[in-house]
């Protein structure tokens, strides 16, 4: 498959077939940026899929097994080869979309366009040899006439460093389902803040991360078609905020997913934090933390570990801390048992992911003999915490 044309030319050849409509509006419009730029499409890989039932209705499960193909006009071969993978998304049907038309006369009227506006199904599964499965429920909250869902889906291949890319429409969704999902109870869900510890309360800095785990039978709703069945988030009396497009199923599973999102420029003090969410038979579950903001907090250690431990010829200083994709000072030293520092190792930019912590490795080289060493760890020039290592004749 070709390359695409360069967002340069696309607005030339926009501008040249309206200017055969004699529309002189085609002058107002210019380009900001560089126009030998190219929308960025995976094209090393085309991805297909099929379904087990071509007519699916509400709170009916829904198998998708798909196929990754070498992406040549003339080939048809699979990449069996292929490991890696693929991130899939699934839209209710068209509707028809009318524009706000802020500044129309008293004889133009909103412009109307088709559009799929509703995501009925965001996840990820894994691909192995060029193949994948993966199953969800169809949330009860679609649009009830019939027409195609559009299938979009997106894999990669870290170790060759591949992409692909495939879009299917065939699926036609719409009506009540078979009714084999019988579902009472709304979602399991735990809340934390910067990290997913539990405290009876978290101590966050004006940037903070919401951190949301859910789990249900059936799935998690994030159609946004039913009024108020979104996943939603209150501090304190403010404005909710919607945060399904923050939420991913796990890889593998619709059962259960996370939301991850970056509260920004949280005011001093006492918050309460309250979350709500639906799973796909309209059952909601809430949850609440309490937090307490100080802008001049960098985070504080909740435990140190060593592994291996007993160490030969390295060790890896494990820091958990509560302050997750933020960078932050830390200082791991070592001691023997006469209080000498022997060993110290300071970073500036240290950096952990949700669910992930800052690893520092210690390299022992045979320079230090056999017996029983503390580890010292300090973050952000405030917190302490301490441990041990026992190391072994090498």
């Amino acid at each position: 498959m070709q390359d695409g044309i360069t967002i340069g030319e696309a607005v030339r050849q926009a501008k040249n077939a309206r200017a055969k409509a004699a529309d002189s509006n085609r002058l107002s419009f210019v380009l900001l940026g560089d126009p030998a730029l190219k929308v960025a499409v995976a094209h090393d890989r085309r991805v297909e899929c099929e379904f087990d039932n071509d007519t699916v209705g509400a709170l009916d499960v829904v198998k998708i097994k798909g196929t990754l193909y070498e992406n040549e006009n003339e080939n048809q071969n699979e990449d069996e080869n292929f490991n890696g993978y693929v991130h899939i998304t699934v839209f209710d049907k068209e509707e028809r979309v009318k524009t706000l038309c802020n500044d129309c006369g008293e004889d133009e009227s909103p412009f109307e366009y088709r559009y799929r506006i509703n995501p009925i199904y965001k996840g990820k599964a894994e691909v192995k040899g060029g193949k994948f499965e993966l199953e969800f429920v169809v949330p009860k909250d679609i649009k009830y006439n019939y027409g195609t869902a559009r299938i979009v889906m997106y894999a990669w291949d870290e170790e060759r460093e591949l992409e692909g890319n495939g879009h299917n429409e065939k699926l036609v969704i719409g009506g009540e389902g078979s009714g084999a999902i019988v579902d009472s109870a709304g979602p399991e869900m735990k809340v934390w803040v910067n990290d997913m510890v539990d405290h009876s309360v978290f101590y966050v800095g004006s940037d903070a991360m919401l951190i949301v785990k859910m789990w249900d039978e059936s799935g998690v709703n994030t159609a946004g078609t039913g009024i108020g069945h979104e996943i939603m988030m209150w501090v304190d009396d403010e404005e909710g905020v919607s945060l399904n497009d923050y939420y991913e199923a796990e890889t593998g599973s619709y059962r259960s997913g996370m939301v991850k999102y970056w509260m920004r420029g949280l005011a001093n003090g006492l918050h309460t934090v309250k979350v709500r969410g639906w799973d796909v038979a309209n059952n909601s579950t809430s949850g609440t933390v309490t937090m307490v903001v100080d802008s001049s907090y960098r985070g504080s250690v909740n435990a140190v570990k060593v592994v291996p431990n007993p160490a030969v010829e390295w060790a890896d200083i494990v820091v958990e801390e509560d302050v997750k994709e933020t960078e932050t000072d830390v200082l791991v030293e070592i001691f023997d048992l006469y209080g000498r520092k022997i060993w110290s190792r300071s970073s500036s930019n240290a950096m952990a992911e949700v669910g992930d912590n800052i690893v520092i490795r210690w390299n022992l080289e045979g320079t230090t003999t056999a017996g029983v060493y503390f580890v010292r760890v300090m973050l952000g020039n405030k917190s302490v915490k301490t441990g041990k290592i026992v190391v072994l004749k090498q």
